[in-house]
């Protein structure tokens, strides 16, 4: 097994923990703000999150298609005064975001569960519902084109020396 060790300049553009939550009976975007937007959280908010939606249904009749289209704030984006971290505390769940660059995971860990404690504290959700884990890397690999990915990362798919061998990015999830 390899040995961990800390890389000085790791590739993670950002690592991430994102925690779902079925949130309390009545909760509401107000209620996120006044709760989020206290000094203890130490963390200044950026802007709001949105989500919208939209849909459409065809008529059989050739008719005008039945459209809709909804739009809700449903949680805020706060970021570290150092620009550091970014938290994003939604009406289900919340999720902190290191960026560059990358520390080590313990110091990620400790400020989590610091955001987390203040998070639960104030929206008191009824349940955690998905806890997930995510580095995402930007690897400046020195590759001619046409060249396999084999040769620097392990544990690839492999691809049929009949298939185009030109790639522009990839995308591999474990």
């Amino acid at each position: 097994m390899a040995r961990q060790r800390h890389l000085p300049r790791a590739p993670i553009t950002e690592a991430l923990i994102d925690i779902q939550v079925a949130p309390r009976d009545g909760l509401t975007f107000t209620g996120l703000q006044d709760s989020i937007s206290a000094p203890e959280f130490g963390y200044y908010v950026k802007n709001s999150i949105s989500e919208g939606t939209f849909g459409f249904m065809l008529t059989s009749d050739g008719t005008q298609p039945q459209t809709t289209a909804q739009s809700a704030q449903i949680g805020l984006r706060l970021h570290s005064h150092d620009e550091k971290y970014v938290a994003q505390c939604r009406l289900s769940g919340f999720t902190l975001s290191r960026l560059p660059p990358y520390e080590e995971w313990p110091n990620l860990i400790r400020e989590a569960r610091r955001l987390w404690a203040v998070y639960t504290e104030r929206l008191l959700p009824k349940r955690v519902t998905r806890v997930a884990t995510r580095f995402i890397n930007n690897l400046q690999l020195p590759m001619d084109r046409g060249e396999s990915y084999q040769k620097y990362l392990h544990k690839l798919v492999d691809v049929p020396d009949e298939a185009p061998q030109a790639v522009a990015s990839f995308f591999q999830r474990f």
